[in-house]
């Protein structure tokens, strides 16, 4: 989805001239030289808004140093930033794919956009700006979910009852 997150960043940046927006991930060749390419046609003026970080090992400190967090996924079976986001308390806007929705609920604890849809993603990016009183409530519903339902030891237990269901058969 980042194609889809260049695309968004460009209107946003019509309306917002002094937003930054990052791409966090590592990746050399082909596919990384096309994000290039496309981020220059879409901001031919240097220097561009967007930056890609390349591979980084501080996520918590690069997800703590955003304002919302952005996952455009066009195929996501599970993502491990969405929670990380949340464990920071940052919103997050998303695509509605895979497992995304079992983590973020729409207007809860962040957004949802329908995947490769540039114009819903910028919208849900302008309005995550605009409104700085949504952006706080999403952050802190994320936050409780990520220390209520996220934390290690509440997932370890809920293997093990899996297991032990497993073992004992149905009750």
């Amino acid at each position: 989805g980042q194609r889809i997150f260049i695309n968004a960043a460009a209107k946003v940046f019509k309306r917002v001239p002094e937003a930054r927006f990052v791409i966090v991930g590592g990746g050399t060749g082909p596919y990384v030289e096309k994000l290039c390419q496309k981020i220059r046609e879409k901001f031919p003026l240097s220097p561009s808004p967007i930056i890609i970080t390349g591979y980084r090992e501080d996520i918590a400190r690069v997800i703590a140093a955003l304002d919302f967090m952005v996952v455009p996924s066009l195929h996501e079976a599970q993502t491990i930033v969405i929670p990380q986001a949340f464990a920071v308390g940052k919103p997050v806007i998303a695509s509605r794919v895979g497992g995304i929705p079992e983590l973020v609920t729409d207007e809860e604890n962040g957004l949802l956009v329908q995947p490769a849809d540039n114009e819903a993603l910028a919208a849900a990016m302008l309005r995550m700006l605009a409104d700085p009183e949504l952006s706080k409530r999403v952050a802190r519903a994320g936050l409780n979910m990520a220390r209520n339902e996220l934390r290690f030891e509440k997932k370890a237990e809920l293997v093990l009852q899996t297991y032990r269901r497993a073992i004992t058969g149905p009750e």
